[in-house]
């Protein structure tokens, strides 16, 4: 006889086990069980109940015939089709531990003893359906005929920014050539990095510019207001005074606040513009281009550093408590575009292969702009050294990427990037990135696909 002391734990492990089928029947997924092989008789563990395999028990009398449950579950991706194994058919359904008569082990006179004789029957489980596999998706679509693409320009109107307006101003018609020569409808705006309040808030969380000695006038103070005259100040590809007025948008002057927020500027003004305080700018149906210009770090993370020009740490001195970073425009951005919608690109103070900052004859940055280099990282965005001699280049692939960027192909699931095949128009390609954090493909600057192309692309969904 057993006694209930006996049985009591080895009931609640048997109603474990039931629970267990019963969940993955009903679609959920548990957590807390694991279903694998054991290297010892190729039994089933569940907690710390194991159940022996058949292979272990006569079968003589038991409907079914084969081994015992073996295998892993998978987590479930994708489609609820079941997961083939490694001999390419479907797993058989697991998790019918006890043999399929009406009698207890003990009552059976035709089955031999095993290891948990004085255990009662285990009950007969649900069928345990297979968890899906990983499967593999094909997206196929066709090049459009052209993109629609909104750009903004954040450019730093600091003291030392002269030698770098001069030149964005001198060569934008290389940035405007190529991109009407890929056919995009696009418009443009300019802001500035000074966003500096006329007096100083009492709210430390708030003061963007905790002193008011370091540059600036309420006249450059533009907190994310665009350039131009009331209804001109956005520029649009089919504008015949395109080039003139962007030129004249774009010099700026360097009288502007030594406080530089570029990260900042870019969300004020996108989101002075969707509230109707700047000229409608953001189109739902375009892809988002922000890039930034300046020869410093963003003081959304700069008034908490040792500042290269004032030597001061306006965190440390207890003055400001601002904070912006990389990760709060990117977050802003999705909220208003959508992931793989938009990017953030720079011309920026950069450091060379050993480390040191880059100098040259157009530009001496002061401090690397490590909050527009992440940016762009995290977007797929493109980063341009102010200290570049050749700034026509710069403008050229600046213009080639944000084409690139605008044509890139969302994914609508995560992929394991290593199986990422890619053809255009039949052939295969590897002029193309995978970009993480849009989950996008990306084609290579000059290499986008011509209209009309179609482009295929075979992945496997991720873990």
């Amino acid at each position: 006889m057993v006694h209930l002391r006996t049985l009591r734990p080895r009931l609640a492990q048997i109603g474990s086990v039931w629970m267990l089928g019963w969940l993955l029947a009903c679609g959920e997924q548990p957590s807390s069980f694991v279903i694998d092989s054991r290297t010892t008789g190729g039994g089933v563990n569940t907690g710390d109940l194991e159940v022996p395999a058949r292979d272990q028990r006569d079968s003589s009398n038991d409907p079914a015939t084969g081994g015992g449950a073996s295998g892993q579950l998978n987590k479930p991706v994708g489609d609820a089709a079941q997961a083939p194994d490694q001999s390419g058919q479907a797993p058989a359904s697991r998790g019918e531990h006890a043999g399929a008569g009406g009698q207890g082990e003990s009552g059976d006179p035709g089955r031999k003893g095993t290891a948990h004789e004085d255990l009662p029957r285990l009950p007969t489980l649900p069928p345990v359906p297979t968890l899906p596999g990983f499967p593999m998706r094909t997206i196929e679509v066709r090049q459009p005929a052209a993109s629609k693409i909104d750009i903004l320009w954040v450019v730093d109107n600091s003291a030392s920014m002269a030698p770098e307006q001069d030149n964005l101003a001198t060569n934008f018609n290389t940035f405007i050539t190529q991109l009407s020569r890929s056919g995009h409808d696009f418009h443009t705006a300019v802001t500035t990095t000074d966003i500096c309040q006329e007096r100083i808030p009492e709210a430390l969380s708030e003061r963007v510019c905790p002193v008011a000695n370091l540059g600036g006038s309420p006249a450059t103070h533009l907190r994310g207001a665009f350039i131009g005259a009331p209804g001109r100040t956005v520029l649009r590809s089919t504008d015949s005074d395109l080039v003139t007025r962007f030129n004249s948008y774009v010099r700026r002057g360097t009288d502007g606040s030594s406080f530089e927020h570029g990260l900042t500027a870019a969300q004020l003004a996108l989101d002075r513009s969707l509230h109707g305080k700047n000229e409608e700018f953001v189109r739902n149906e375009a892809f988002l281009a922000v890039i930034v210009v300046s020869d410093e770090e963003d003081d959304g993370i700069g008034l908490g550093m040792s500042d290269a020009f004032t030597k001061r740490n306006f965190w440390a001195e207890g003055i400001s408590r601002y904070r912006y970073t990389e990760g709060d425009l990117i977050a802003y951005l999705r909220l208003i575009k959508g992931v793989g919608r938009f990017s953030v690109s720079g011309i920026v103070g950069t450091r060379d292969p050993s480390g040191r900052l880059c100098s040259s004859p157009v530009a001496s940055p002061l401090e690397e702009g490590t909050q527009y280099i992440k940016a762009a990282q995290q977007t797929g965005g493109i980063i341009r050294s102010v200290c570049e001699v050749n700034w026509a280049e710069s403008m050229l692939k600046i213009a080639q990427d944000v084409s690139a960027q605008a044509a890139q192909v969302n994914l609508p699931s995560y992929p394991d990037a290593k199986t990422i095949l890619v053809t255009v128009d039949g052939t295969a390609s590897s002029a193309w990135t995978y970009n993480v954090a849009n989950n996008a493909v990306k084609f290579d600057a000059g290499q986008v696909p011509h209209q009309g192309a179609a482009i295929k692309i075979t992945y496997t969904e991720a873990r």
